[in-house]
């Protein structure tokens, strides 16, 4: 098990378009529904079942060749989806066939002390139990932390979108 964790500041002074805590948490429930353009890398994301406190997805991912020794093509995953509003929305990925998770994603809406609206993304990979450690471990880790990066520029400005459009 290994997890790398990223906060970003939501409204940075150079952003135009400044978002609500409640804005982003929306924001994080319709990525859930279909993480499609929220994240480069999901090639499908289909939606199998929805309550009012969570959902269960099935979702393909991509091949990332840009990042450093890629992202293999894997099979689609089932990812379970839970909302905690206003401020998180957390996953547990398992193969399609079950078994134990895979990964855990939490994402959180958070304010500093200085009053600041922060989200803060973590994902766990691999089977609950001891860190994994070592050069491959270290490489995946610095892997995802950059696509983790990328993803939550992407996220935030598709949610500056949705805002300007209403529909947050």
């Amino acid at each position: 098990m290994r997890a790398v964790t990223r906060t970003f500041l939501v409204n940075p002074p150079t952003e135009s378009v400044k978002l609500s805590a409640r804005q982003v948490y929306n924001g994080l429930v319709a990525k859930a529904r279909d993480e499609r353009g929220f994240v480069p890398l999901v090639e499908d994301c289909e939606l199998l079942e929805e309550t009012e406190t969570g959902l269960l997805r099935r979702t393909t991912y991509k091949v990332d060749e840009n990042s450093p020794g890629g992202v293999a093509k894997r099979p689609p995953s089932l990812e379970k989806v839970e909302f905690y509003p206003p401020t998180s929305v957390d996953y547990v990925i398992v193969a399609p066939d079950g078994g134990p998770p895979l990964a855990r994603g939490y994402n959180i809406v958070s304010t500093g002390e200085q009053g600041e609206l922060l989200i803060t993304f973590m994902l766990a990979f691999g089977r609950n139990g001891p860190e994994d450690t070592g050069p491959e471990a270290e490489e995946k880790a610095q892997n995802l932390f950059e696509a983790l990066g990328r993803g939550m520029t992407t996220t935030l400005k598709l949610m500056r979108q949705l805002a300007q459009d209403g529909k947050l």
